[in-house]
């Protein structure tokens, strides 16, 4: 029995294209916190999220704070370095997420302007904060910059 070449083209094409996204984990998943009374920060991100900008990462999605990790935690995580927070974050980051995805987050982006202006960042798996401090002075367009470079790697199982 011979095979149509066009249904031979279809089934083809079919398979490529699934094993292409065989894997695939989108995101990456983070939650964003501004620690701070400075609203601003959060306009720049909405205006920039509004226009559909994405930090180079076109499948990243910034997820609310769920019922399970507590703001405090983050504080105590990010702000001040508490190393058994760090590792109670790290563990509630791995919790399913279910109006996501089931693999959990995949970090924390957060603000705070204490004692300086600054982003910071926790990646799921890592035992450490990333801290990037931001001068007075910067403008809209360098926070948006030093809030994308924040954005946490894809850590999640696939």
């Amino acid at each position: 029995m011979k095979i149509p070449l066009i249904v031979l083209l279809v089934i083809t094409s079919l398979t490529i294209s699934s094993a292409s996204n065989a894997g695939f984990a989108g995101g990456p998943y983070f939650l964003w916190l501004n620690l701070s009374d400075n609203k601003h920060i959060d306009k720049i991100l909405n205006k920039n999220l509004d226009k559909k900008e994405d930090c180079g990462e076109p499948n990243m999605k910034i997820v609310p704070l769920p019922d399970w990790i507590s703001r405090d935690l983050i504080e105590k995580a990010m702000l001040r370095g508490d190393k058994s927070s760090i590792a109670a974050l790290d563990r509630v980051m791995k919790k399913k997420y279910p109006e996501y995805f089931s693999q959990g987050l995949d970090g924390v982006i957060a603000y705070s302007d204490a004692p300086k202006p600054q982003f910071l960042n926790f990646v799921r798996g890592r035992k450490g904060i990333l801290k990037d401090p931001l001068p007075r002075s910067a403008n809209d367009q360098s926070i948006w910059e030093a809030f994308c470079l924040m954005v946490p790697p894809i850590t999640r199982p696939i």
